[in-house]
């Protein structure tokens, strides 16, 4: 069937297999070699023009401008144009060439990406309730039902998140093979995810209890459950990044940008857990039941105090991570010959930006801080500006199609194979050492 052509089509097509290679070298692609081209990496341009849309929101001067609105309302539109392209780009992949979707789930980076997806769709649900129900008052009282829409969107999008979580890690352990020096920041990938999720769920939260105390109590639990499993094995995966760093220097050109995503970890559950904390401090002290801590006045209090201290704290760390990341690309694009390549990975500094934008305008407003209004202002409009530039190049190249890679394809045509481990053997051989 069709999977047996694109060997066929290669034969016209020149080798694009990169490790270094800049784009300058790169040939145009028809659209068929695009498509088999086409990576779940893609996401992370939806994920930084959805993060943007939602910057126009945290910009803390001329808030209620109307320039402001309709440029969230061109980029908001632009991201779920983007989605629903890159969606059947997606698709028509693994239909046309159904191979590779086993050779993507047993590859050991590629197969990451797919995290990418639900954290695409978050930030684009949070431009429904954050901006256009409460800053654009679209359907003003009956709002309530387009924020019902976007909830159920919401844990969907969660229930997507942990299946990937919880999945791609069993890969990890059971078919892939991992080396600490072909680790890549990446595996935090699948876990940032989680935390995403419970960031939507944190700001829908003080909404929802406006017209069901039940649900807004379940929202704010799932959303702590996800924050919990997220942050905690991001933590346990930052230090073997640390590990790696420090035992086998930076990561090669091909995945240096993922040295953002400890950056995107940090200031995501920041962000998380001061909005999280904020509600709870909302929902407590109960007037029901017979607990002395829940009922207490003072509850609420500390729960603010506590989400203010983490929360700052998380985003210091996350400025650390920034300026690692920018370490890490400068050099290893000094050490490269002709620069480093263009291609969706390059997308992969834009959301983990956005969101420290956004972070920043949460702790001004909870602090009532000028020198962090000031912040949250310049973060914004850099992100903004960022975002804008990168579609300019990136448009140009993805039409002409000289910005398409793929770990699998191109690890095929240069003849190399991708090493599976197979747990069953594990068992095998303990059970013999043991007799």
């Amino acid at each position: 069937m069709d999977s047996e052509r694109p060997q066929a089509s290669l034969a016209s097509t020149p080798s694009v297999h990169y490790d270094g290679v800049p784009n300058s070298q790169s040939p145009a692609l028809p659209w068929r070699e695009r498509i088999r081209r086409f990576t779940p990496a893609w996401f992370y341009v939806v994920m930084g023009i959805a993060i943007t849309a939602v910057n126009f929101g945290a910009i803390p001067f001329g808030h209620q401008h109307e320039v402001l609105k309709v440029l969230f309302l061109v980029y908001w539109f632009i991201t779920v144009l983007i989605l629903f392209l890159f969606t059947g780009l997606t698709v028509a992949r693994y239909v046309m060439f159904p191979g590779l979707w086993t050779k993507m789930l047993n590859h050991p980076t590629e197969s990451l990406y797919l995290a990418c997806i639900p954290m695409a769709l978050i930030p684009t649900e949070n431009g429904i309730n954050d901006d256009i129900i409460q800053w654009l008052g679209f359907l003003g009282k009956r709002g309530f039902k387009l924020l019902f829409f976007e909830w159920s969107m919401w844990l969907t999008t969660s229930i997507i998140g942990y299946v990937l979580a919880f999945y791609l890690l069993h890969k990890m352990i059971t078919q892939q093979t991992h080396t600490l020096k072909h680790m890549t920041g990446a595996w935090i990938l699948p876990f940032v995810g989680l935390i995403v999720c419970a960031s939507a769920g944190a700001k829908a939260t003080p909404e929802i209890q406006k017209y069901n105390m039940h649900m807004a109590l379940f929202t704010l639990l799932w959303s702590i459950f996800s924050l919990v499993i997220g942050l905690s094995m991001t933590f346990f995966i930052m230090a073997i990044v640390l590990l790696r760093l420090v035992t086998e220097g930076f990561p090669p050109p091909k995945y240096v940008m993922s040295s953002f995503l400890p950056m995107s970890a940090m200031t995501q559950a920041g962000f998380t857990i001061l909005v999280l904390f904020n509600d709870a401090a909302g929902l407590f002290p109960i007037t029901y039941g017979i607990s002395p801590i829940l009922k207490n006045a003072a509850i609420s209090e500390i729960f603010r105090a506590f989400g203010l201290i983490t929360g700052l704290s998380l985003w210091i760390l996350a400025l650390f991570w920034f300026v690692q990341a920018i370490f890490a690309v400068v050099h290893v694009a000094r050490k490269t010959p002709g620069g480093l390549r263009f291609g969706a990975d390059s997308w992969a500094w834009v959301f983990p930006f956005g969101v420290v934008g956004v972070h920043t305008h949460a702790l001004a407003l909870d602090m009532n801080s000028h020198f962090f209004h000031i912040l949250t202002l310049i973060f914004n409009i850099a992100i903004i500006i960022g975002t804008s530039v990168m579609i300019v190049i990136t448009v140009p190249k993805f039409l002409k199609g000289t910005i398409f890679y793929s770990s699998v394809i191109d690890e095929e045509l240069a003849g190399e194979t991708t090493a599976h481990h197979d747990s069953s053997s594990d068992v095998v051989a303990a059970d013999k050492y043991q007799a």
